[in-house]
């Protein structure tokens, strides 16, 4: 199985590259993802074969620590477009040359040492080339129509904000593990913890962690994650009814929940009515509540 190792932009940048592939899409030159959507992203490392397990406490150390390196480089500006040549071709957005990227990149690679080998040559410090995807399995007619169509004015200022290890087996992507970055803004490390006991199944704990930026900021996003925390402490304890009234609660109120979730509420609602086994929290329903509540919390 393909896992690759990415790292997501703050909501802002990631919606105008999404804007981008929209347009590309929109004229078949860009194809809809199965399964969990793909975010804009710079891919780190992609491994032919890899057991999860074996990484996950790494990752989530590298995540949590401000010792590695995040701090110093925060943001990193696309500014080109450029594409890798072969029988089809890709698009890309490229950075400006970063001299502390490629740190990160070499410091991150030494801490997954153990994986090195079965990295995919192109992504090892020596080959590596960062970029942003915009379309792939590009003829040379139909490159030259998504460089017109995708073109932007002005460089793009991204800030870096997640890590997720997505499992790929094109064309379909699952995301299987996600932690936000915690060094990049001080509401940051109350995300990484109320994530952290949301994967631990603290839920109560989950809930409390998020009680005092309520208190600071009575954002109803905010608030929305609290009771996702609350729906999870009533189910782990049995009391499907608490649990089935905060979920009918958030889904009255369309505003207060983002529409990827909408599907994830409704399974759940069913789950709660038929009294079934309460299921886990899947890496992508938390990033994409996550990044949309703290989104009006601070802006990266």
């Amino acid at each position: 199985m393909i896992y690759a190792l990415e790292l997501l932009f703050d909501n802002q940048s990631t919606n105008f590259i999404m804007s981008l592939r929209s347009l590309l899409r929109e004229q078949g030159l860009r194809k809809t993802c199965r399964q969990d959507p793909e975010y804009p992203h710079l891919s780190l490392y992609v491994w032919e074969s890899l057991d999860p397990k074996t990484i996950t406490p790494t990752l989530a150390q590298i995540a949590g620590s401000p010792d590695q390196g995040v701090p110093g480089l925060k943001d990193i500006i696309l500014d080109t477009m450029d594409s890798f040549t072969g029988p089809l071709f890709v698009l890309y957005m490229a950075p400006r040359h970063n001299l502390k990227l490629f740190r990160l990149h070499d410091q991150w690679l030494n801490a997954l040492m153990d994986t090195v080998s079965s990295i995919l040559p192109t992504y090892l410090p020596s080959a590596w080339v960062p970029h942003v995807t915009l379309a792939e399995n590009l003829t040379s007619k139909n490159l030259g129509r998504a460089e017109n169509i995708a073109s932007w004015d002005g460089p793009v200022i991204a800030s870096l904000s997640d890590l997720i290890l997505v499992e790929v087996q094109p064309p379909a992507r699952r995301i299987v593990e996600y932690y936000p970055l915690v060094c990049l803004h001080p509401e940051q490390h109350v995300w990484f913890r109320f994530n952290e006991a949301l994967v631990t199944k603290q839920y109560f704990e989950a809930h409390e962690i998020l009680e005092e930026l309520w208190r600071q900021s009575h954002d109803s996003k905010v608030q929305t994650a609290i009771w996702i925390a609350a729906v999870f402490t009533h189910w782990s304890r049995k009391r499907q009814e608490g649990a089935l009234k905060i979920v009918n609660k958030i889904l009255q109120s369309p505003s207060r929940y983002p529409d990827s979730l909408r599907t994830t509420l409704q399974a759940w609602r069913l789950l709660l009515y038929s009294r079934r086994p309460m299921p886990d929290i899947r890496a992508f329903e938390r990033m994409v509540l996550i990044r949309w509540a703290r989104s009006s919390t601070y802006s990266p």
